[in-house]
């Protein structure tokens, strides 16, 4: 059976990419991951996608009253749907050594998203990611593609809720066209699976991406983020929690390189870490030489809950041009016991007064997803959670 890392394949990472996660954890595991495929009876809401193991099986009245395409992968490419195989060939030619087993040509899953120009959606695009259990030493691999044309405003809440043991393998590529606005909701739980990730974001002329990354639960998750701002004018804002416990182990590498004059990057993430487990943030904002007048921020808080949880956290600015503004700073603390007692000399209990501390420390990045009723569901899973 075919190993998800091949030797040669080990070879090709850069170590800073996999300092913290060593690959003898995934080395064994086969990509012939097969479903049990017992069926599916759900009901598709106007605004909703469904992907079950893999395969689009519906998607909503209002989806198609807007003419969005969605499209399986493999069908996609073989009919070339909006001359989709240029793009791939442009990235996969571009990032060659980015994606590990970035399942380009072995991929047994994923969706084609296509949103043409001049579309303002008001409402969110759903896109519910539902699997069944399968051999729990196999990769299921996933290939998705977001295209969006010029003169775009669209939200994508990405949904993957797995309460099974599996290990998953997705790539995640996402065209911006010119003068279009992107916002991407990740929402993950997913407490018994070990994934790898790649997402690779590249953004044209006076376009944004916000992309919000909410990782609940998870076993193993290897999660790597690559952005390209492209063009003059392009900006991106990358807006993370992770919250981690017993032995989870996530490692986040996010890289945003900025090809362009005026281009702007702003990275917030933080991290809760409790008992055993284990959190990595290594972040990397690279400002190339002819791109003056740009701007690059980071930001990391973290909290650590118990003496066994690890935080390791690493921002790092590489700056080629003088005429820019650059700030990045990481703080890693345990709650403060001087609020906690301040709050019980006003009558509320230790248990209720950490919560409310935990809860406010999640706040600045839920806060910034831009839609209310989302907001409200993701405090609400967060807080039975914490």
């Amino acid at each position: 059976m075919d190993k998800i890392v091949s030797n040669n394949e080990l070879t090709s990472f850069q170590p800073e990419q996999w300092k913290y996660t060593s690959l003898n954890l995934l080395k064994n595991y086969n990509s012939n991951f097969i479903p049990q495929n017992k069926g599916l009876n759900k009901k598709i809401n106007p605004n909703e996608i469904i992907i079950y193991n893999g395969k689009i099986i519906g998607y909503g009245e209002k989806i198609k009253s807007k003419n969005i395409q969605i499209y399986n992968i493999n069908e996609a490419l073989e009919k070339n749907i909006n001359d989709v195989n240029a793009l791939f060939n442009k990235i996969s030619t571009k990032n060659q050594n980015i994606f590990i087993q970035h399942n380009t040509n072995n991929h047994n899953g994923g969706y084609y998203l296509f949103i043409s120009s001049g579309l303002e959606l008001m409402d969110t695009i759903k896109i519910k990611n539902i699997i069944d259990q399968g051999d729990e030493n196999s990769f299921l691999n996933y290939r998705n593609f977001i295209h969006c044309e010029k003169n775009v405003t669209a939200t994508i809440l990405n949904e993957e809720i797995y309460l099974i043991n599996q290990c998953i393998n997705i790539v995640c590529e996402t065209h911006i066209d010119k003068n279009t606005k992107l916002e991407i909701i990740n929402h993950s739980e997913k407490p018994n699976t070990k994934q790898i990730y790649n997402f690779y974001g590249c953004i044209k002329q006076n376009s944004k991406l916000n992309h919000h990354v909410l990782d609940i639960s998870g076993n193993l998750l290897k999660n790597n983020y690559y952005i390209d701002l492209e063009e003059s004018g392009s900006e991106y804002l990358f807006n993370g929690l992770n919250i981690s416990n017993h032995k989870q182990h996530y490692d986040n590498y996010i890289q945003i390189n900025h090809n362009s004059p005026h281009t702007i990057s702003n990275l917030n993430y933080k991290i809760i870490a409790n008992q055993n487990s284990k959190s990595i943030l290594f972040a990397k904002s690279i400002i190339n030489k002819n791109s003056f007048n740009s701007e690059a921020y980071q930001k990391n808080n973290n909290l650590i809950l118990s003496d066994k949880a690890r935080v390791h956290s690493n921002p790092q600015l590489e700056i080629y041009n003088d005429d820019v503004k650059c700030s990045h700073g990481s703080a890693t603390g345990q709650i403060d016991d001087d609020a906690i007692y301040y709050m019980r000399t006003r009558g509320i209990d230790e248990q209720t007064a950490k919560k409310l501390i935990l809860n406010s420390f999640i706040d600045e990045i839920i806060n910034q997803i831009p839609e209310s009723k989302i907001q409200d569901n993701l405090k609400h899973i967060i807080k039975h959670y914490l």
